[in-house]
């Protein structure tokens, strides 16, 4: 298994069981602009897990967030707040890996590249100008 953080995700647990999704919201809107926030509850009984996330646009506001936020008290608990971090195989860090830097998985470099050879300029739609004896002699 892979780690990933997310820098703009939010963990909170130790939450008491009677908030909600919308309190979590109102408790850290101050800090910037949020696209979720989301209590996870029990599918059975309805009621609070003790966890939730909070998803912000900025990640300088998610770290401001838990910098302020770790450690308080929110009704009759201290709550803990920490970076979202993803459990992922090593092939799901890789497809992820390849298609954040559009490198595909087979490409590997073996050999040494060769180094630039001289050319002329080209113009715009391709083709090279005219030379002149004056830029020939820079070339050689």
């Amino acid at each position: 298994m892979v780690t990933m953080v997310d820098y703009t995700n939010l963990y909170i647990k130790n939450l008491d069981r009677d908030i909600t999704s919308k309190i979590l919201f109102e408790l850290f809107r101050s800090f910037g602009e949020i696209i979720s926030a989301r209590v996870m509850k029990d599918t059975q009984t309805g009621l609070s897990k003790g966890y939730g996330f909070v998803s912000f646009r900025q990640m300088e506001d998610a770290y401001e967030a838990l910098m302020e936020m770790n450690g308080s008290r929110l009704r009759t608990k201290h709550i803990s707040v920490s970076f979202h971090e993803q459990k992922k195989t090593a092939q799901e860090y890789e497809k992820i890996q390849r298609n954040r830097h559009s490198i595909s998985s087979s490409t590997k470099q073996s050999e040494p590249m060769a180094p630039f050879e001289k050319s002329g300029t080209q113009t715009a739609t391709g083709d090279r100008p005219a030379t002149t004896e004056a830029s020939k002699e820079g070339l050689e």
